[in-house]
């Protein structure tokens, strides 16, 4: 409060690093954006650094090239880590899934959801929801200053007409968020090719790796797929938190207002203009017959069939 009994303004300067994984079982689409405090960004880089050179290995951590051992699968563990041992607030994320089976293409223009301008024309429309997570996670705020909105490259993307600019132009009308640019930024995932921003291709690939472990969990198959179900067992306790009890304030893992998993639609509305009455957490988490079979065998039961 200053002289004249008036409140300060609470502000909060942010930094949004955004990765896509879509057409995942031929259905389902997920938006991972990462949020990080501007003042914490170079201290949370210098942790997946260090992580780097505990493991020795310093190329492009992509999850889907992640096998059932090797310094991949142990740099991915260090780096999951840090969601659930995030003491100091410098890591939120928001994570959309979007089930592309119930929307009807022409909605959004002609062609195909799955590529080309139908899918940017798609992906725009919801991209903005991650964007706008920002006044639920910092809601104790009267401003939030967006300093930059990155994005991992993405041919679609970036050729698409709207995209790199009209969801900055959206957000004017907000008045809790500025934002200090104009235009989305496009930024290489491998920092070996990434010349401009290579940090932040550290944090894309952070996003991959998260989206990548998340989905996993939930879109489990039967696979001969070790390493990735290690970083399953990893996640699944916070996913199946978030998505049973996302009011708890008082877990250890203090996803509260931190970290979020939405879906969107439970089913299929007319019109796509209240985002927020057909979000959901409604999903079974598949990965759990692997963690149930895994600890009954621990524990000496046997399934009856």
């Amino acid at each position: 409060m200053n002289l004249f009994g008036e409140h300060n303004k609470r502000s909060i300067n942010v930094a949004l690093i955004t990765d896509e994984r879509k057409n995942i079982c031929d259905a389902w689409n997920y938006i991972s954006t990462i949020i990080i405090p501007t003042n914490l960004f170079n201290t949370f880089y210098e942790t997946l650094m260090a992580h780097r050179n505990t493991v020795g290995y310093f190329n492009e951590l992509i999850f889907r090239e992640i096998g059932k051992s090797g310094p991949k699968l142990e740099l991915a563990k260090l780096w999951l880590n840090e969601i659930l041992i995030d003491e100091n607030e410098k890591i939120y994320f928001k994570i959309l899934g979007l089930n592309r089976k119930l929307f009807d293409e022409n909605i959004f223009g002609h062609g195909s959801l799955k590529k080309g301008v139908n899918y940017a024309n798609f992906y725009n429309r919801f991209f903005r929801t991650n964007v706008l997570s920002i006044k639920y996670f910092f809601n104790k705020y009267d401003e939030i200053i967006i300093d930059k909105i990155f994005h991992d490259t993405e041919g679609n993307l970036e050729n698409h007409y709207l995209f790199d600019w009209h969801c900055i132009w959206k957000l004017e009308s907000d008045a809790k968020i500025k934002s200090r640019f104009n235009k989305v930024v496009f930024v290489d995932s491998n920092h070996l090719n990434e010349k401009t921003h290579p940090k932040v291709s550290q944090i894309i690939q952070f996003s991959d790796l998260l989206v990548g472990t998340i989905s996993h969990c939930l879109d489990f198959e039967i696979k001969d797929h070790n390493g990735r179900n290690e970083l399953g067992k990893i996640i699944f306790p916070l996913l199946k938190r978030i998505l049973n009890s996302p009011q708890n304030k008082n877990s250890s893992y203090k996803y509260y207002r931190k970290y979020d998993v939405n879906f969107f639609p439970k089913s299929l509305p007319n019109e796509y203009q209240n985002l927020q009455q057909y979000l959901h957490k409604n999903r079974a988490i598949q990965i759990t017959t692997l963690i149930n079979k895994i600890e009954n065998e621990t524990s000496g039961q046997q399934e009856l069939w």
